[in-house]
């Protein structure tokens, strides 16, 4: 009794923990479910049902889905535990990051394919897996593998499934996705779409690959897939198209017409608009959390630095170690450097600020003064020698301005 620990927990957590004098079995058990993030306590049982009963299906090999079942996913981290899971259907990855460089639009497919191999081989060269290197050695590039593929879809599948999270990476991916949908003649073919926005239990759901050494909790996902319907297939349409526009205006109208709409979409693609160089700093909102994170530590290595900005930094971040290692390249080989490499652990470079980047952070300069290099926000070209757009973030709009 009076344990102050349990009585900040009870408090935390029970609606009524103000006005309960004798609290009884039931509202302990509510304590422990809401902590779980669950709703209720029968919520928290009904789940371990499931996962009990997932695991028996799965020792007992009962099938979820077909050979004519597609399995869509933004990267490659539950390819082997969907086989173990039961699911007899195709797996494709889809890997192209277009969070990342230059997006047009996908037709025609040959000037698609040229921008974004171009920027992939200059982006990532350097941090490349050697198993890569040597397919996009290949006649043809991952990039054109993956888009034919994706417009082969019809004649080979009567189902296709993705697996999605709410990051930008992956709703960029499922907006893609529904683009060709919309081009593509898919009566017949039932679309389905699992989306995962926060996990029961986990207190910090970063994606469906945190799972994946839980074959039970993923073939457990199957039962919440929601059909993608027309009107989803519209959303993501409009929503590829602003985004390929090169005009962040037109990006954000959409954003702000379908945030009850489409929610998770709209979200996603408001944070796009935040890697906008900022109107004060000049930087990008990945940016200024890397600087800002530097500056906490003194110095700090890249694989800590990665660490502390998916775990405890950015709760929408879409960015891989792979894809970080190259972005803070640039801040640290750009004319003006904002960061520098002080020494290397093992390989792994050690960073801390320049005076520069204290000063941004201290709003006593701009980034923006300094012409840093050429970057792109989806098809919005940021040349910092000419006008662009820029995120106002008192506003929380974009803006044009005059370098």
């Amino acid at each position: 009794m009076g344990d102050p620990d349990a009585i900040s927990r009870f408090t935390a957590h029970h609606p009524k923990a103000q006005i309960l004098d004798q609290p009884k079995l039931s509202d302990a058990q509510l304590v422990i479910a809401r902590e779980l993030r669950y709703r209720s306590w029968p919520d928290l049982k009904n789940h371990y049902d499931l996962i009990h009963q997932t695991e028996q299906d799965i020792s007992n090999h009962l099938p979820l889905d077909c050979k004519c079942t597609l399995h869509l996913r933004c990267g490659t981290d539950i390819k082997e535990v969907i086989v173990k899971c039961g699911f007899e259907g195709d797996f494709q990855e889809i890997i192209n990051p277009f969070t990342l460089g230059p997006v047009p639009l996908p037709e025609p497919i040959d000037d698609f394919v040229t921008a974004r191999e171009n920027f992939i081989k200059n982006y990532f060269k350097g941090y490349i897996p050697e198993e890569i290197k040597n397919q996009s050695t290949d006649a043809i590039s991952i990039t054109e593998k993956e888009e034919t593929f994706i417009r082969s879809l019809p004649q080979r599948y009567t189902r296709i499934v993705l697996w999605l999270e709410y990051d930008a990476y992956d709703q960029l991916c499922l907006a893609h996705l529904l683009w060709h949908f919309k081009r593509l003649n898919l009566k017949g073919v039932t679309l389905e779409l699992i989306q995962v926005e926060q996990f029961p239990g986990l207190e910090r759901f970063i994606g469906i690959g945190q799972l994946s050494s839980m074959p039970a909790v993923i073939r457990s996902l199957w039962q919440s897939r929601q059909p993608i319907n027309q009107s989803l297939i519209n959303c993501g349409d409009k929503f590829w198209n602003a985004f390929t526009s090169g005009s962040a205006q037109q990006l954000f109208n959409i954003v702000k017409s379908h945030q009850a709409s489409a929610p998770i979409l709209a979200k996603a693609f408001l944070r796009m608009l935040e890697e906008l160089p900022d109107s004060q700093t000049g930087l990008a909102l990945t940016e200024y959390y890397l600087l800002r994170i530097i500056q906490r530590e003194k110095t700090i290595d890249r694989r800590r630095l990665f660490l502390f900005l998916v775990a405890e930094t950015d709760m929408e971040c879409f960015v891989g170690d792979l894809m970080l290692f190259p972005w803070l390249d640039r801040l640290e080989n750009n004319s003006t450097p904002l960061i520098l490499r002080v020494s290397e652990n093992g390989g792994n470079a050690v960073y801390q600020l320049t005076e520069l980047a204290e000063r941004i952070l201290e709003g006593k300069e701009t980034w923006l003064n300094y012409q840093p290099s050429l970057r792109w926000v989806g098809g919005i070209k940021l040349d910092f020698k000419e006008s662009l757009w820029v995120w106002n973030s008192d506003l929380k709009a974009p803006e044009f301005i005059t370098c």
